[in-house]
């Protein structure tokens, strides 16, 4: 049986992610999930379960599978499938790798003054404009103001404490 190995590392996420067929052309691809956990897998297969069952009236005669995947079939013969893979998100600042995983957006304007491309943490951002980031270079954004998903120097940056 194949596994799964995690190397846990600061500033890569280790995530999940989940593949339907067989269930219509909208819901059927990659899905994007929540947190990216096995948890929200299986609420995922759960809930598509339930709405299966409720959109057409049909309901499971058979449910098989193993690590990584998942096959249901209906008595109106379709046949749902459901696989799943671990993955990796890298969000180390792609000039020093730091694993600082601030998340901001500054306005357009700056950011294309900077030169830069890709992930960056605050400080690259601040070498590559020579100057410190003040409160109105960022835009009033979520990614701006939910304090929770930001260190005590990019806070003050932003201008939240």
């Amino acid at each position: 049986m194949p596994g799964f190995d995690f190397h846990l590392q600061d500033g890569i996420l280790n995530l999940w992610g989940l593949t339907v067929s067989g269930y219509d052309d909208e819901i059927d691809g990659d899905l994007d999930l929540p947190d990216g956990d096995l948890i929200d897998v299986e609420s995922t297969i759960h809930d598509l379960t339930l709405d299966y069952i409720d959109r057409k009236g049909a309901l499971p005669t058979r449910i098989r599978g193993d690590h990584g995947w998942r096959e249901i079939e209906w008595d109106n013969d379709a046949r749902h499938r459901y696989e799943w893979a671990p993955y990796e998100l890298d969000l180390r600042c792609d000039q020093c790798r730091s694993p600082d995983a601030d998340l901001y957006m500054v306005h357009d304007e700056l950011w294309e003054s900077s030169g830069l491309e890709g992930r960056v943490c605050f400080r690259c951002l601040e070498k590559a404009i020579g100057r410190a980031l003040v409160p109105s270079d960022f835009k009033a954004l979520p990614a701006n103001t939910d304090e929770t998903h930001h260190g005590p120097e990019l806070r003050q940056r932003i201008g939240l404490d």
